[in-house]
């Protein structure tokens, strides 16, 4: 069962990267082996000092939320299949309003947990509009 887990883990993990592409370099190691390393993003990017500018909704909807709703948020995932696992909502089916949906995701609901901790309020709107206009089905 772990291996399953692990295996799904990585599917998702593989398609949430696809949406933010990573760049690596090759760095030759003093013993002479190559290994590679995350490239560092441009200086400038994020000042000295500032926040970081909110980050595009897709990959916080696979960072945050795809493990349990499914990467297209029709509610089918690993999670959501797994025995005991409490109905997980079809966000692609949803009627709930912006309102509904923020409470749901500042204080969690169910076995899904509060985001009011982990996310901006910028990134929970940006979330609120994905799922509105780019999951509900129209």
């Amino acid at each position: 069962m772990a291996l399953t887990l692990s295996a799904t883990l990585l599917v998702l993990q593989t398609q949430c990267t696809r949406m933010q592409p990573v760049q690596w370099i090759s760095d030759m190691t003093t013993d002479g082996t190559t290994v590679q390393k995350r490239l560092a993003p441009p200086a400038g990017v994020v000042p000295f000092g500032e926040a970081a500018a909110p980050r595009p909704a897709a990959p916080l909807f696979c960072n945050n939320c795809a493990t349990c709703h499914g990467t297209t948020g029709n509610g089918q995932s690993y999670v959501s299949n797994y025995p005991g696992m409490p109905a997980v909502g079809d966000l692609t089916a949803t009627n709930k309003t912006t309102e509904e949906l923020l409470h749901s995701l500042q204080n969690g609901r169910g076995a899904m947990p509060a985001f009011r901790n982990r996310l901006s309020p910028q990134e929970a709107e940006a979330l609120i509009h994905h799922i509105h206009t780019q999951l509900k089905k129209q």
